[in-house]
């Protein structure tokens, strides 16, 4: 029994640890993004506008432009925990693409005051939580709170 029984720390670091173990190193994923962002040609950092239309759009090109980073995943995990992943409970790579996530979510969402307001109170720069809290501010979980966002 005790065994089975993680601590919250415990289980938030494993769920990220476990997916990446094959990874490139964080300084690797920031080169790697560097290159996508010389590429502007091609791809260009999404921007959330003020249209409640604009969100799912935002969304999806953003998770596109990640794509060749390989994170989409953690991504996802960071919004389905049942908590706020902490910079303590990370490793120092996790820390570093964390603050990479943030650094991008900020010009992305200027056009958004509610969104712009939401990046700026994450602290720390954790890119993890910024990303959770703009997909559940934008993206409720519930059927009332879209029908409620909709009126």
């Amino acid at each position: 029994m005790a065994e089975s029984k993680r601590t919250r720390s415990e289980s938030s670091f494993e769920l990220l640890g476990e997916q990446t173990n094959d990874m490139s190193d964080a300084a690797g994923l920031i080169c790697d993004f560097a290159k996508i962002l010389d590429l502007r040609t091609i791809l260009k950092l999404p921007i959330l506008g003020p249209r409640y239309e604009d969100r799912a759009e935002f969304k999806c090109e953003f998770g596109n432009m990640l794509t060749p980073l390989s994170i989409n995943y953690l991504l996802d995990t960071a919004v389905s925990m049942d908590h706020e992943m902490t910079c303590q409970e990370m490793d120092e790579k996790h820390k570093q693409i964390a603050r990479l996530l943030h650094m991008i979510l900020v010009p992305c969402v200027n056009g958004n005051a509610k969104a712009a307001v939401t990046v700026r109170t994450v602290d720390d720069g954790n890119g993890w939580v910024t990303w959770r809290r703009l997909c559940r501010a934008f993206q409720p979980m519930s059927s009332d709170r879209w029908a409620a966002m909709e009126t």
